[in-house]
């Protein structure tokens, strides 16, 4: 039976990881931008906007509809000057993107917001119709939105299993499962922890004909962790212009 070839709907609803022993999923603020004028738009995991939050570590995932560099300074990104570039600020947290000026569509970051503190937002080429604060409660504490999956042996996250990605500083890329490189999957959440030793590349993930989704941009030295939903077709875990790991994922 033929592949489906799918574009991606791969949404970060996952974890940023300090070390590879931690697995436990952080919540997301998700920071949607709107072409046409240089705005976006804050989000959590339940697509409600934001603008109080609880104190705790989330991921930080700044997207937009299309990688800016692909189309200059035309079709309206002229508010924009060809490039995003979002700020983020405050008590223990400095941000900053210009998703590869341009060339890319989304990032993850993690930030602990802590107690009681104000934060603020902004695109630098648009500050008068960006910048914002998100207040921080002094109660409570950053949890996950509840999973759409009911299946317990899916984990906290949801995810059918962990992958473990590997950058090495030379370039060279692995993707694995339990310590086999990974050929095939069944459909579904998946968690990437990815270990990259790199300065230069970054790593992403991409289903045949669709977007690219970032988990270590370039210049990112560490690990991340981040849950995606891959659906069927021919995947790619690669670094830009660097070595690449095809998978297939079946229905």
């Amino acid at each position: 039976m033929p592949l489906r070839r799918l574009l991606a709907s791969a949404a970060a609803l996952g974890a940023v990881a300090a070390a590879p022993s931690a697995q436990a999923a952080f919540p997301s603020l998700y920071v949607n931008y709107k072409t046409e004028d240089c705005t976006f738009r804050v989000t959590n995991d339940s697509g409600a906007a934001v603008s109080t939050i609880a104190p705790g570590t989330y991921q930080v995932v700044i997207t937009t509809p299309d990688p800016y560099g692909v189309f200059g300074q035309t079709e309206g990104l002229a508010a924009c000057k060809g490039f995003i570039q979002f700020r983020l600020t405050g008590p223990g947290v400095s941000v900053y993107t210009t998703l590869d000026y341009g060339d890319g569509s989304s990032e993850i970051y993690p930030a602990t917001f802590h107690p009681g503190a104000a934060y603020t937002i902004q695109d630098d080429n648009n500050i008068a119709g960006t910048r914002r604060s998100i207040s921080v409660s002094t109660s409570g504490s950053a949890g996950l939105a509840p999973s759409a999956s009911k299946d317990a042996s899916a984990g906290a996250s949801g995810a059918l299993a962990t992958l473990h990605g590997i950058v090495a500083a030379n370039g060279n890329l692995s993707l694995r499962r339990n310590g086999k490189a990974v050929i095939s999957l069944k459909a579904g959440r998946y968690t990437f922890s990815v270990d990259d030793q790199s300065r230069k590349l970054g790593s992403r993930l991409q289903v045949l004909n669709g977007k690219a989704q970032t988990i270590t941009s370039a210049g990112y030295v560490g690990w991340q962790e981040v849950t995606l939903t891959l659906v069927p077709g021919r995947w790619s875990f690669f670094s830009p212009g660097g070595r690449r790991a095809v998978f297939v994922v079946l229905a």
